[in-house]
């Protein structure tokens, strides 16, 4: 018995569709990343942070080197220093995690910054980040206003 043409060229989308990874490379498999939260926002904020451990599980560095969010315009990865008693917030372009490490995204220290917000956002509002490492991985996942 043979198929048609269309049943059969649906049947090797689908086997492709279903064999192709999610994400370039094996950044997915080595990344866990726990307690995600975005602060919540008054009415006229334009910017926030969010918060996070990402945790490296390979047996080689991991290398975020960006972010974005639906949730503003520009998404910045930034770290909080203090010099002569005063908190700065400055970007970084790579945040580096040793394999077997950790990255604590934590307020006072390293976090994704977003400015420009769409919209103001509310404890249990819902967004969306992705995150973006060296060698083409990238993982998106949802991200709650307020503290888990």
């Amino acid at each position: 018995m043979r198929l048609p043409a269309t049943i059969t060229a649906l049947f090797l989308f689908a086997a492709v569709l279903f064999s192709a990874p999610a994400t370039y490379g094996d950044t997915q498999d080595t990344i866990t990343i726990t307690d995600a939260w975005v602060r919540p926002t008054g009415q006229r904020a334009m910017s926030t942070a969010v918060y996070m451990t990402i945790a490296n599980t390979g047996n080689a560095e991991a290398v975020l080197i960006g972010a974005s969010s639906n949730a503003a315009e520009i998404v910045q990865i930034h770290k909080t220093s203090e010099e002569n008693g005063i908190a700065r917030m400055q970007p970084v372009e790579r945040l580096p995690i040793a394999p077997g490490g950790t990255a604590s995204l934590s307020p006072g220290g390293y976090h994704i910054m977003l400015i420009r917000l769409a919209a103001p956002l509310s404890a249990g509002d819902v967004i969306e980040v992705t995150l973006n490492f060296d060698g083409g991985g990238d993982i998106t996942l949802p991200v709650t206003a307020g503290r888990p």
